[in-house]
């Protein structure tokens, strides 16, 4: 029997890099990037911090933004099955 090419924990951490790259790759980061400036510009004319303080309250509000994708069920919407087991793909809720 041969030794394994790397340990669980290598893979793992590779996979880890996969997706992340995978993922990146699906986001149109010049878009975020032109987001995030008007946040921080809106956010210090709001008087809501100095010049520092706005640029790390608009980075915070975006990095939230994008954990809450990864639980928000629109993005199932442009499926009817679930392609990977059959089920009916979960209806976004009426928020």
């Amino acid at each position: 029997m041969r030794a394994p090419l790397m340990s669980k924990e290598q893979a793992t951490k590779l996979l880890e890099e996969v997706v992340y790259e995978r993922v990146l790759a699906c986001v149109q980061l010049m878009s975020l990037f032109r987001f995030e400036l008007d946040l921080w510009v809106a956010v210090h004319e709001a008087g809501l911090g100095d010049e520092e303080r706005s640029r790390e309250i608009a980075s915070e509000m975006i990095d939230r933004a994008l954990h809450r994708v990864a639980d928000d069920e629109q993005r199932y919407a442009l499926f009817d099955q679930c392609e990977v087991c059959g089920d009916d793909a979960p209806k976004p809720s009426a928020s």
